[in-house]
Order: structure tokens, then C-alpha cells, then sequence
């Protein structure tokens, strides 16, 4: 994407982007049920409320900002688990990392008709764990888990789907009608990499600026050694020619100070 700008030795010398991204952790501010409340009728706070105790969301409100800041989008899974015992059963939110989320088709309003998941499910401990790769596929009327191998999916269960919705969300940073959002610096991506570019290049001429090759010409034949350290030398004999000798490295000209202006500039319209 870089161009003429790119290299293999390109470092993220300045990344603003953890910092933009955990401003977001401040959405939510305080604990769900004690700073965050819900304006409603009594039994509804009580129904929400317990939601978000079995949710832990005081806790996993950091990857839910988190993720949708980073990558534009977050997974928000509804959990619901059926029991004899009403006591035991429990509804919660659970969000996902969105590189888990294969293929997703909405409606016309960005409600969830059909998602299509795929992870890795770890069993085991240490050397005796094992990792399958599963596609999970939800739609109204069923849930379809698969084996993913080699690239070949296998069926492995399938059962209805009681709930007769699909539970899934999908909570964008920055809603553009799509199925995925922007994340909190879109804006901001192609300049910041060209100035990691320009930064690294000029690191790279200045450790070339240290370590020079030295071109070293005079009349007569080169010498048997030089002591010149970890620096190399090309010599040149001038016995044919009319110059006097001279040594100097060969190196680009850099312009220190006005790579240092163009940082500057690049920084400062970065940070606007």
C-alpha cells in the first residue's frame, strides 16, 4: 500500500492508535446496575439488571469497547441456557472477537437473519489439548455445527433452534450501512503509515551515516591493511590522473533537518 515508500525494515516507531482505542474504554462509566441504570418500569430493571450480573458486563464492557474501536465491529452472542431447574437457567451477552464471524445476512434494519461463525474449540491440557476448527451456522429455525478440516466442513450436530430468533448482534463503532463498521481511526491509517515510513528511513540513513563504506583514493597501490574497525573501504588508485587524494564516505545526502521538518508536519496534521 506504501509504494515507493515501502520496506522490509518498516517499524510502528509512532502508533496513537492503543491510546485513541482505550479512550473508548470510558463509554460505559461506572458498574451496570449501580452508576448505569435503566430508566423502566420496576421489573423490567430487575429482568435487565440480572442480565448484566449473569453477563459480568462491568467486566467484559472493556473488550466490548475495545473491539468495536479496533476493528469496527464486535459480536455480541446472546447465551441462553434452558434448565428444568428455573433457578439454574441463565441468559447473558457474550461479545466476540469479530475475526470469528465467516458470513452474517441482515434485514433491511441490521437485524440478524442468518450468521455464520467460525473458530477453534481447544480441549485438553497442555501436551495432551487438542484443536478443532468448528463453523457454527445459526439461523431461525436451526443451529448447524461443522468440522472444519483441510478445508473440508463435515456435519456434527444439528438441532432446532428453540429461541426462534437468531441470537447474534452486531455492534458497529462507526455505523456506515454496511455489515461492517469503521473503527475509531479509519481517518488516520494512511498517514500514519507513511510517517512510520519516513521515520524508519531516515533511522536507516543514519545507521548508514555510522556505519559508511569509505572511498578512499591516492597514487599508488592500496594498501596491505586498514584498521578501520567494522567500516569498509574501496580504494581507488589516482596514479594515472591528475587528483589529489581524498577519502570520503559514500553515503546518501541527507537532510537532516528537513526530514525532521517533514516529520513535524506529518505529526501535527495526524494529530489534528
Amino acid at each position: 500500500d506504501l509504494g515507493n515508500a515501502s520496506a522490509a525494515d518498516l517499524a510502528g516507531l509512532y502508533n496513537p492508535v492503543a491510546a485513541v482505542v482505550d479512550l473508548y474504554l470510558h463509554v460505559f462509566a461506572g458498574a451496570f446496575g449501580k452508576e448505569i441504570t435503566v430508566d423502566a418500569a420496576p421489573p423490567l430493571v430487575a429482568a435487565i439488571d440480572q442480565i448484566w450480573k449473569w453477563s459480568n458486563l462491568t467486566i467484559e464492557k472493556q473488550s466490548l469497547c475495545r473491539l468495536a474501536a479496533m476493528h469496527g465491529t464486535v459480536g455480541l452472542r446472546i447465551v441462553a441456557h434452558d434448565h428444568a431447574d428455573k433457578a439454574k437457567r441463565r441468559v447473558y451477552i457474550k461479545p466476540e472477537h469479530p475475526k470469528i464471524i465467516r458470513d452474517a445476512e441482515l434485514d433491511d434494519r441490521g437485524n440478524v437473519l442468518a450468521i455464520q461463525l467460525e473458530y477453534d474449540r481447544t480441549s485438553g491440557l497442555a501436551d495432551a489439548a487438542t484443536t478443532t476448527r468448528i463453523r457454527e451456522t445459526i439461523t431461525k429455525t436451526d443451529v448447524r455445527i461443522e468440522t472444519v478440516k483441510h478445508g473440508i466442513a463435515t456435519p456434527r450436530e444439528a438441532y432446532p433452534n428453540a429461541l426462534g430468533i437468531v441470537p447474534y448482534v452486531l455492534l458497529r463503532h462507526a455505523h456506515i450501512g454496511e455489515t461492517w463498521g469503521r473503527n475509531a481511526f479509519y481517518k488516520v491509517r494512511e498517514p500514519l503509515d507513511r510517517l512510520n515510513a519516513l521515520m524508519s528511513h531516515v533511522d536507516v540513513q543514519i545507521h548508514r551515516h555510522v556505519r559508511a563504506k569509505w572511498l578512499l583514493a591516492a597514487a599508488g597501490a592500496a594498501p596491505q591493511a586498514f584498521d578501520f574497525g567494522d567500516l569498509s573501504l574501496v580504494y581507488v588508485d589516482t596514479r594515472n590522473s591528475t587528483g589529489t587524494p581524498m577519502a570520503q564516505p559514500l553515503i546518501a545526502n541527507l537532510d537532516l533537518t528537513g526530514a525532521i521538518a517533514q516529520t513535524r508536519l506529518q505529526l501535527e496534521s495526524i494529530e489534528d
